[in-house]
C-alpha cells in the first residue's frame, strides 16, 4: 500500500508558508509521459499559493542553473 507522502521530494518550511516539491506522473494534457516536479506554495492556513509551478524532469537541470545564477535580489 502506498502512502501518501511517497511522491514527496522535500519540504522548505517557513513562519508563514511552506514549500513542497512533489514527483509525480505528467499531467493529462501534457505533450510527454516524463514524470513531472511539482513546487507549490502552501500557506500554513493551508490555501495554495498562486506561485505554484509543475515542469517535466527533463527541465530541471536548467531550473538548477537558473537558480544556482542568483546571488541576491534587487526590487
Amino acid at each position: 500500500m502506498r502512502s501518501l507522502t511517497d511522491s514527496l521530494i522535500g519540504v522548505i518550511a517557513q513562519h508563514e508558508y511552506r514549500i513542497e516539491m512533489w514527483n509525480m506522473s505528467a499531467p493529462k494534457l501534457a505533450v510527454t509521459n516524463e514524470r513531472w516536479v511539482y513546487i507549490t506554495k502552501k500557506h500554513h492556513n493551508g490555501d495554495i499559493g498562486e506561485r505554484s509551478i509543475g515542469l517535466p524532469e527533463s527541465d530541471l537541470p536548467e531550473l538548477i542553473k537558473l537558480l544556482g545564477q542568483i546571488t541576491h535580489f534587487t526590487c
